[in-house]
């Protein structure tokens, strides 16, 4: 019950049991597991930096949490501040320009007359929704704990219906529906993670004190963060 068995059981064409077949797959596989983890995580460590005034909530919010439950599974549901300032930090900087990219078999027709051939790709574009002042208030603002105080709304489901692990129409990061990815819980508790350690134990600059965010690279599709910024971490002096 491994990702090997998976590759192995479900395969329809017998070149895809070979050994170069399967290192090709597995390796595209830890490549599309890792790059969306290690860029929102870095994306969120650059909002950190650029942010340091909602430091001192999300410190004292985990320490208080962790104090009272240890590191536990439970423990990282419940850092909904660091969850939100994740969340908010994608928002902003959004990750792909054309997710959830699917094939048409046939001629489609939609409500408005438009036709989109057979054999069409077609995808969604996160960037003008999570722009979109229709689904977010002041969506031009970083609001580090936008998510975190609709998670005390009055409706039944608010309390987990904006979590960074979520499905919406509104936040497609890990897609939507039963094509979802399957590995999200995994990525977000991992982020939250590395995320948490850094925000309790360091200080964490730009190089030189910069206070101007490294701007984004757009690669094809993709945006991902600056490779080319210093980053300077000092431990803290009072943990």
């Amino acid at each position: 019950n491994d990702i090997l068995s998976w590759f192995l059981e479900t395969s329809s064409k017998e070149y895809h049991r070979t050994i170069e077949d399967l290192t090709r797959r597995v390796v595209m596989l830890n490549t599309a597991s890792l790059h969306a983890s290690t860029t929102v995580l870095t994306q969120a460590i650059y909002d950190l930096i650029l942010h340091p005034e909602y430091a001192k909530e999300m410190r004292e919010d985990a320490e208080r949490i962790i104090g009272e439950h240890g590191w536990t599974k439970n423990t990282i549901h419940k850092l909904s501040k660091i969850d939100s300032f994740i969340k908010e930090s994608h928002r902003t900087n959004t990750i792909s320009h054309f997710m959830m990219v699917r094939e048409t078999l046939q001629d489609f027709i939609m409500s408005d007359g438009t036709l989109i051939p057979r054999n069409t790709h077609v995808g969604v574009a996160p960037g003008p929704i999570n722009k979109s002042e229709e689904y977010f208030k002041d969506a031009g603002t970083f609001k580090a704990f936008r998510f975190a105080e609709k998670r005390e709304g009055d409706g039944e489901y608010d309390p987990i219906k904006h979590q960074l692990v979520s499905l919406s129409p509104h936040s497609v990061m890990f897609g939507n529906g039963k094509h979802a990815c399957p590995g999200r819980f995994m990525a977000v508790t991992l982020i939250k993670l590395i995320f948490a350690h850094i925000l309790l134990d360091y200080d964490v600059q730009f190089k030189n004190g910069s206070t101007e965010r490294p701007p984004n690279i757009c690669s094809g599709i993709m945006t991902i963060p600056n490779q080319e910024a210093k980053l300077m971490f000092r431990k803290r002096a009072c943990i």
